[in-house]
């Protein structure tokens, strides 16, 4: 692809839409601020290759425009050798930048109504995706857009699939995979085996957990879901323990809500529509309920689009998205060597020495649903 900078100030769709600026970029394309020169209108403008996950990415869009928290798709036009996407603008940037921002951040943390709020209408899209058949494969906050204070749009359709068993793994971004997105199930916790297909939309509710995850704790719980992550293998290892030991002030429902969403049976994995039901009736998602309280302002203003117009360029591309996430988000692998040498459990008064060395859990007290998300004969 050309220089992205040489469109700039250029003109398409018959002269009606300038490309006033850069405000994103990545292995996929460049997405322009476009200005609609009758009415100042703005609009982000995806100037891709032409190609046929290009011409899936504009069906897909296409089929699911329209819905309250989908970006609206406007249009797609064809000149030269690239095709040019004109969707809605999110003057407010995305959920990724809301969060790793230090202004934004601490307005989120912690903030059960407000996380509430927003993972409701990710669930919203989501769900929609999958009414229609459509799984997204590529949920992540970088892909959740805001355009106002407390509403988002889901975006980037371009490794959606009406394929509802894909053979196409690894698809998506390194901490949002399942691990049968990226050809594994786990027998243990000791052996991984290859699979030949997985649920794409199982993997879509792995991810959205961790979202969730992303939302109230501004962390990621692994790198990736394999045994090769420490923080991944430990909870495998322990998953009625990880997330208490790893969160302290998670809150009990937080916590199931997080088991469920991270069963290792993708067929036993929690529905769409039972987690809205589990985060609706979720009371706090942490037991720091004094801090509870709905603030003044969700995110920081977005730049006005004068100085959108004039800003620097910089080409930030998606391969460095993983060092981008470790650097703001972290990486639990080094959390879990740091933790404690000895931790108290509220809900059985065990000690633990570390998540190596965690007491197996009493069954007894795990919902039915719990014992069959890491009961490994589920793979025999």
């Amino acid at each position: 692809m050309m220089d992205p900078k040489k469109l700039l100030h250029t003109f398409i769709d018959n002269q009606s839409i300038e490309l006033v600026s850069i405000i994103g970029s990545g292995s996929y394309g460049v997405v322009y601020l476009g200005r609609y020169v009758y009415t100042s209108r703005y609009y982000a403008v995806k100037c891709v290759r032409d190609n046929n996950i290009t011409q899936n990415e504009i069906k897909v869009h296409s089929i699911l425009s329209g819905h309250t928290n989908i970006l609206s798709l406007e249009k797609a036009v064809k000149e030269n050798q690239h095709v040019f996407i004109i969707m809605e603008y999110a003057a407010y940037g995305d959920l990724f930048s809301s969060i790793t921002q230090p202004n934004s951040f601490e307005h989120i943390i912690d903030k059960t109504k407000v996380i509430r709020h927003l993972f409701l209408q990710i669930l919203d899209a989501v769900q929609h995706c999958h009414r229609n058949l459509i799984a997204h494969r590529d949920l992540k906050p970088e892909n959740i857009l805001l355009v106002s204070n407390n509403r988002i749009k889901l975006a980037d359709f371009g490794l959606s699939t009406c394929q509802l068993v894909s053979k196409q793994f690894n698809c998506g971004s390194l901490f949002y995979f399942s691990p049968e997105c990226q050809g594994k199930r786990i027998v243990d916790s000791n052996r991984e085996e290859p699979v030949d297909d997985y649920d794409t939309f199982a993997n879509d509710v792995w991810s959205l957990g961790v979202i969730l995850i992303n939302l109230v704790f501004g962390r990621n719980p692994w790198k990736q879901a394999t045994l090769k992550d420490s923080a991944f293998a430990s909870y495998v290892k322990h998953p009625c323990h990880f997330f208490r030991t790893l969160f302290p002030t998670i809150s009990r429902g937080l916590d199931r809500i997080l088991i469920r969403t991270f069963c290792l049976d993708p067929s036993k994995r929690i529905t769409l529509s039972e987690l809205q039901n589990m985060i609706l009736t979720c009371h706090s998602f942490t037991t720091l309920t004094s801090k509870d309280e709905t603030p003044t302002k969700l995110i920081t203003p977005p730049p006005s689009l004068h100085s959108l117009s004039e800003q620097k360029i910089q080409l930030e591309f998606t391969d460095s998205f993983e060092s981008t996430m470790i650097a703001y988000i972290g990486d639990y692998a080094d959390d879990i060597d740091d933790l404690p040498q000895q931790e108290s459990l509220s809900q059985n008064d065990s000690l633990i020495t570390g998540l190596d060395l965690l007491v197996p859990p009493n069954k007894s007290a795990i919902c039915k649903q719990e014992q069959d998300c890491f009961n490994p004969k589920y793979l025999l």
